[in-house]
Parts: structure tokens; sequence; C-alpha cells
């Protein structure tokens, strides 16, 4: 097989290799022929020769081992910490934000069962974010949860905008919330959050809105619930990941 020449740079990585590799073998019959390839892997066996004089350098003490895996330990742990404190302080935005759409409301709707299944939503709602931190899939699977609150309410099809903006202005409050505590502890701490994290948060918050809705919102038909009450979660999740290239959300603690 007829070769070209070889690079001067891949010699070293060609004689590092097992003797009968089929690729070394067949660079060192090109080179046996090919004055140019000769000098190279010349070269390089007299680089390799030297590399394998030089002397080993020492291995590290214990104590510096001990000092370096402390130091990794005390990182993990405030990683770690981190993590856990924006996952509280976004479930208890979420609340919060649920509180004050139903507290706000200048009318509520539904009874007891409206209010169970309220808190339901609501309790998912706070799952989401440590469920995308165990499992990307899951909050994606929880979110999935929105359309069946959202079809439980039906009572007609059609559209209807009467009530579009309230909805979807109070849903994208609710997911506004668990961004601002997300974006303190990284402000704080300089933990990295992901895209996905933001996106979580978001929508998490947006769901929390939807689940105040539910007790607030009057409107029934197929159309606006998908479109206002499950479509802003999804653009919550949307806006909640391009958040994350805001300045604002980037680390600053040192």
């Amino acid at each position: 097989m007829a070769l070209d020449h070889i690079e001067s740079g891949q010699w070293p990585v060609l004689l590092s290799s097992a003797a009968h590799d089929a690729e070394r073998r067949a660079a060192d019959l090109h080179a046996d022929v090919c004055g140019p390839c000769t000098a190279a892997r010349a070269r390089s066996q007299n680089l390799l020769l030297l590399l394998q004089q030089l002397p080993q350098p020492p291995a590290p003490q214990a104590s510096t081992l001990h000092r370096v895996l402390t130091g990794i330990d005390g990182a993990l742990v405030v990683e770690l910490g981190a993590q856990r404190r924006a996952v509280r302080l976004q479930i208890g935005a979420m609340v919060v934000g649920f509180v004050l759409l139903v507290a706000g409301a200048r009318e509520r709707v539904g009874g007891r069962t409206d209010w169970a299944m309220a808190l339901s939503l609501l309790w998912i709602a706070t799952m989401v974010p440590t469920a995308v931190r165990l499992w990307r899939k899951a909050g994606l699977l929880l979110l999935v949860l929105a359309v069946p609150f959202a079809l439980w309410r039906v009572t007609g099809g059609g559209f209807e905008l009467g009530h579009a903006l309230p909805c979807v202005l109070g849903e994208l409050m609710g997911a506004a919330l668990p961004l601002v505590a997300l974006a303190a502890v990284i402000r704080q701490t300089g933990v990295f959050v992901g895209p996905l994290a933001f996106a979580a948060a978001a929508a998490g918050g947006a769901m929390a809105g939807q689940a105040a809705l539910l007790l607030t919102c009057p409107g029934g038909r197929l159309g606006h619930l998908l479109a206002f009450h499950v479509g802003t979660v999804a653009l919550g999740a949307v806006l909640g990941a391009l958040a994350r290239r805001l300045p604002v959300m980037s680390r600053s603690a040192a």
C-alpha cells in the first residue's frame, strides 16, 4: 500500500504503539524506502530515547496528597451545598409565587377539589429542579403533567382571548421568581449551573403559576388552557434556558 510522506509529529505516536500494530508496520515499510521519512523516524526514535533517560519525578508525599484531596473534598462540599441551597430557594420562590397569584386575584373559582388539584400541581412543580438534577428526562416527564391538569379544567372547545394576558403574565411572574433565587445563589457562591437547570427553574415556576390559575382563571376553553396555561410553561422553560446567557446570571464569587 503506497503512503504519502508521514508527518514528523506522527512518528512519536507510531513508535509508541506495539510493533505489530498495522499502522506502524505500514509506516515502517514506507520509511524503509523513503529517505525523508527514514530521517524523521530516526529523529523521533532519538527523542523517545532521550525522554526515557529523563529521571522519573518523585512520588508525591502523603501530606501533599492529603492536602490536595482535602481541597477537592472541600470544593465538592461547597458545590453540593450550593446546589441544594439553590433547589430549596427555588422551591420557596415557587410557593411564594403561587401564594401571591392566588392572594392577588380579583376572583377565585372552584372548591375543595380545585384546591386539591392546584396543590398537587404545585407539589409537582417543586419537584422539577430536583428531578432535573437526578435525571434530565425526569424534568421533561414532570412538565408533561401540566397537560392533564389543564385538560381537567376543560368545559368546552374553541378558543378565548379574554383572560389570555393575565394568565400568561401570571405564569411568567411565577417563572421569574425561581430564576432570581437561582441567580442569587450563583452570584454568592460561584457555583456553575447549566442552561438545563435554568430551564427547569423557570418551567417549575411557570407550572406553579399554572397551579394558581386552577383557582383564579375562569377560562375553560380547550384552546385557552393549552395555549396559555400549558404553552406558557413551555415558554418559561425556553426563556429560562436563554436567561443563562445574561451577565447577571453568571458567576461572580471568587
